[in-house]
């Protein structure tokens, strides 16, 4: 266990040492620890997918990465920080690292089918050009795997590929208590942050719910509350545009459905007066990134967003849309959405996949489960919404009233129309609770401190202040006591590279599943597994393909269609 702590330091050490690189930009302006962290793993990310185009991502690569960020954080941290706060955020933010990973489980099963096996294929492969066709999943891939995939280093070994999501989200706890701290003078934005707080103990808790999802909907969070922080139509600046801009990418680039984020940052960017401004370093990487991830879709897809047919390209040889082959958008985009309507709990047996999605067929379906379960999950933070702002209205009777205009009542309105859209989007379109919840959770919240602010006062600052306090220090004891009792109950568990979570086999043991190599002219092509893959021999499928044929041209393998 001592080992897994100290890798969550080394961790929380790495990815505040890469964010100096974006640090160092004048117009981004970052001056949070936290902060740096989150740009820190942006700026990994892009490395792991921009190197992964000609190496794989091996630990003799990552090493030589790390120990690069190492001697820049050396030559740049006395021009910014003082060492002692570094250190305390390190200390905080590995412990909770620490303690969300040690004996609990990884996201089953997506992560055997193909979060784990793709960060292997990073590990052991440059692109592999029509991988989608061994196994669809790898065509909607997050870029969380290509920052998972450059952990794997000498120092934290294998272990490294479960360090950064549980490490963002704790850097972004730490930066939610501290913002929270930092504003209790500003109530409205303080409620807001509070209540974030709040849903983020409550609904994303568990290592083994993340999946490619809770680092998607942290980012969503933070272009909403750097938003809330900062807008101010008179003075739109463009160290916020760019902010904005970047971390809405980045979310998107974890997950599609995040892409309406985007409305955030061009609403500021209406604003801005000197509009050539938005020409510089940062937007450039960010338009570098998406560009990089576009072109690694069409190699290992052959569509820019898969699986949305209408941007795939038929000509590609590893690509084709007939039904009969497994990389077909317009298939498995129907598919998929069946599935997150509640196809499987459908009572009309006769319904194909596109009739059950036209002319809502699908609707009582969903309601009665993915629905029901949808709202039992959110009652209890939508009943802490109304007692929490109970307790926080002045009902005094000698109220004095106040007619200044409201806490960034446009900012507000803003993101709650944002929020509204995504949400909208997200019931329509792929109503899993997972694909949406940022949309949902900050819907709910705008609208409740809207009205709230319309149409009451706040109590004084220093009852403000306690009250928001006590919530927070029983929140974290709550969030403590879980995984303490968590880790207690399973200490006694024995299991191959304990305490870890298992990401080897598909079984308790955690021993590796074997998978068979299939040759093509003495040629071990892919392997074939008889369960999921986990991380083991790559590239994997649990599929049986019979219609691609294997090719190597230059450094490149490439699998086409027949």
């Amino acid at each position: 266990m001592l080992t897994l702590l100290f890798n969550s330091l080394l961790s929380s050490f790495i990815l505040i040492s890469s964010g100096f690189f974006l640090k160092k930009k004048k117009n981004l302006e970052i001056v949070d620890i936290c902060e740096i962290a989150f740009f820190g793993a942006i700026f990994l990310s892009f490395a792991s997918i921009t190197l992964n185009f000609i190496l794989p991502i091996n630990e003799v690569l990552s090493n030589i990465i790390f120990i690069s960020l190492i001697i820049l954080f050396i030559l740049s941290y006395k021009n910014f920080y003082n060492l002692k706060n570094i250190c305390i955020t390190i200390l905080c933010t590995g412990c909770l690292t620490a303690l969300i990973l040690t004996l609990d489980n990884i996201y089953r099963p997506d992560a055997g089918l193909y979060h784990l096996p793709y960060t292997n294929i990073v590990n052991e492969n440059n692109i592999i050009i029509g991988l989608a066709n061994i196994h669809f999943r790898f065509g909607h891939i997050s870029i969380i795997q290509y920052l998972n995939a450059i952990f794997n280093n000498e120092v934290l070994g294998r272990h490294g590929i479960l360090l950064p999501a549980a490490t963002i989200f704790s850097f972004f706890l730490v930066y939610l208590i501290q913002e929270i701290k930092n504003s209790f003078d500003k109530k409205i934005f303080c409620t807001f942050v509070f209540l974030i707080f709040t849903y983020t103990l409550y609904g994303y808790n568990r290592y083994s719910e993340f999946g490619n999802d809770a680092t998607a909907h942290i980012y969503l969070f933070l272009v909403f509350i750097f938003f809330f922080k900062e807008f101010d139509k008179k003075n739109i600046k463009i160290n916020l545009i760019n902010k904005l801009l970047l971390l809405s990418i980045f979310s998107f680039l974890q997950k599609t459905t995040m892409l309406i984020g985007i409305i955030i940052p061009l609403y500021c960017y209406f604003f801005l007066k000197d509009k050539i401004k938005v020409i510089n370093f940062t937007n450039f990487f960010s338009f570098l990134f998406v560009l990089i991830w576009l072109i690694k879709n069409i190699l290992i897809s052959g569509c820019l967003i898969y699986p949305i047919s209408i941007t795939c390209f038929d000509k590609l040889n590893w690509y084709s849309n007939e039904k009969n082959y497994q990389i077909s958008a317009t298939y498995q985009s129907l598919e998929n959405e069946s599935w997150s309507k509640g196809w499987p709990d459908k009572k009309d047996n006769k319904l194909n996949f596109d009739e059950y999605n036209k002319n809502f067929n699908w609707i009582e379906t969903w309601i009665l489960n993915h629905g029901y379960q949808i709202l039992k999950k959110l009652s209890l933070f939508i009943i802490f919404i109304f007692i929490f702002l109970y307790l926080i209205r002045n009902n005094t009777r000698n109220k004095i009233k106040n007619n200044k205009k409201k806490e960034n009542e446009n900012g507000i309105l803003i993101l709650l129309w944002t929020g509204i859209i995504g949400t909208v989007l997200w019931f329509f379109r792929f109503p899993t609770y997972r694909y949406g919840s940022s949309y949902i959770v900050l819907t709910i919240i705008l609208i409740s401190i809207y009205y709230f602010q319309k149409k009451n006062e706040f109590i004084d600052s220093i009852k403000f202040k306690k009250k928001i306090l006590f919530f927070m220090i029983l929140f974290l004891t709550l969030f403590t006591l879980k995984h303490s009792v968590r880790i207690i109950k399973n200490y006694s568990l024995k299991y191959y590279d304990y305490p870890w979570p298992r990401i080897y086999g598909n079984n308790f043991e955690n021993y590796k599943d074997k998978s068979r190599p299939v040759f093509e002219d003495g040629k071990i092509i892919y392997y074939k597994s008889n369960t999921i893959c986990m991380y083991s021999d790559s590239p994997c499928t649990h599929f049986d393909i019979s219609n691609i044929k294997y090719n190597e041209k230059f450094i490149f393998k490439i699998f086409n269609i027949k």
